[in-house]
């Protein structure tokens, strides 16, 4: 999936606009020594959601689905998932290390 954040982030406001709030009031701590306790607070209150159908299909005159060869494809639905993909590329991060100790 390719666009622009800013359109994401309007198309998340508009379909799931209660959830939108509590993420965009957390941007002031975003950097700062209470970032993750403000996003644990959040993941506590918020429910499970599928992006795909809460939003996206919403927003389906809005989308574009364009054929592309030669690319790989992954459900990110869990954090293993991502990092998974990210060994795979070879991309190791600070963080990612922090992770396998």
């Amino acid at each position: 999936m390719v666009g622009k954040v800013e359109t994401f982030l309007d198309m998340f406001r508009k379909h799931l606009p209660e959830m939108y709030r509590m993420f965009a009031a957390s941007t002031k701590l975003l950097g700062t020594n209470q970032e993750s306790a403000v996003i644990r607070s959040i993941y506590s209150w918020i429910e499970e959601t599928n992006f795909s159908s809460e939003v996206l299909e919403k927003c389906s005159d809005e989308l574009l689905v364009m054929r592309v060869g030669e690319v790989g494809w992954c459900d990110w639905g869990e954090p293993e998932r991502v990092v998974g993909t990210l060994m795979n590329l070879g991309v190791k991060t600070e963080w990612m290390q922090a992770l396998a100790a």
